[in-house]
């Protein structure tokens, strides 16, 4: 896996606008797939993504949330790594949270839950507040 300041460059570089969250989604479910989780759920709510990472023992069961979209305004910051994508930019931090909970997964992937389930859901459309309710 590459370094996660390169993952969140990449994801600030390629922002995408709330419901058009395709090639984020894609981006992300590559990134998870390397962990292995027991479970993928693909296109929730839209483009949205939920892993599992299960336990041999069943029990409760803890989500951690994210959010893939980013916003229609123009990025005037002469980073390196600014959007590509002309009026679209990550102001919220959607691209660093992302690439936390990838993180996260990669830890989960070396010391699984002992019991229950992790979850980790990569929500679309959070800034339109259509997402959560797709979800």
């Amino acid at each position: 896996m590459g370094s996660w300041s390169n993952i969140r460059k990449h994801l600030h570089q390629h922002p995408e606008i709330s419901g058009d969250e395709q090639q984020t989604a894609f981006y992300i479910l590559k990134q998870l797939e390397k962990f292995k989780p027991s479970r993928i759920y693909k296109n929730i709510g839209g483009h949205g993504i939920a892993v599992c990472f299960d336990a041999k023992k069943h029990g409760p069961n803890v989500l951690f949330r994210t959010e893939l979209d980013a916003l229609p305004i123009e990025e005037l910051n002469t980073f390196k790594y600014r959007s590509i994508k002309k009026g679209v930019s990550h102001k919220c931090g959607h691209d660093g949270h992302m690439a936390i909970i990838l993180s996260l997964a990669e830890m989960i992937a070396k010391t699984p839950p002992l019991i229950g389930t992790v979850t980790l859901l990569f929500q679309p459309a959070e800034e339109t507040g259509k997402g959560a309710l797709a979800v």
